[in-house]
């Protein structure tokens, strides 16, 4: 018991002592000069391109994002959401990237269901924003014409 006594009250003179002063932080840390924009965007079927970047297959769309701006790349964050839908409802939710999903598909030409996972994810440069889809046994040789479905997504930059 002696020792517990002993143990708070070396922490409450520690906490004490080592209290932080000085002068006041930058700019922003209290919410001002703090800038946060939020764009909702579409990724039409017709946007997806395929690449093989670096020997992956996956299908990439460009999208204009002037919110990117040289600030935001020196010290800012850019955050971006899949907008979805509750199955057989019109509730929205939303899911962050990078987003792993496991699904299956019915392969009538196999007679079999096919399990793999799908993998959207993102990356950004100046004025523009990338996103990526992958599926884990996506084959482009084979399967040339699956492409991704049309995406609703959200981007939230703030700075």
């Amino acid at each position: 018991m002696k020792t517990i006594k002993y143990f708070i009250l070396l922490f409450a003179l520690c906490s004490v002592f080592s209290a932080c002063t000085g002068p006041a932080g930058r700019d922003g840390r209290d919410g001002r000069d703090f800038e946060m924009k939020i764009v909702d965007f579409d990724v039409p079927v017709e946007s997806w391109f395929y690449s093989d970047l670096y020997f992956n297959n996956f299908y990439r769309a460009e999208v204009d994002m002037p919110e990117v701006t040289r600030q935001v790349m020196k010290g800012g964050v850019v955050k971006v959401y899949r907008k979805m839908f509750r199955e057989n409802s019109r509730v929205e939710y939303q899911k962050e990237l990078p987003m792993v999903t496991h699904l299956e598909y019915y392969e009538e030409s196999v007679g079999d269901w096919l399990n793999f996972t799908e993998t959207i994810d993102y990356d950004f440069e100046l004025g523009k924003l990338y996103v990526n889809y992958t599926a884990s046994d996506f084959a482009y040789e084979i399967y040339p014409d699956i492409v991704p479905d049309a995406m609703q997504f959200r981007c939230v930059v703030y700075y």
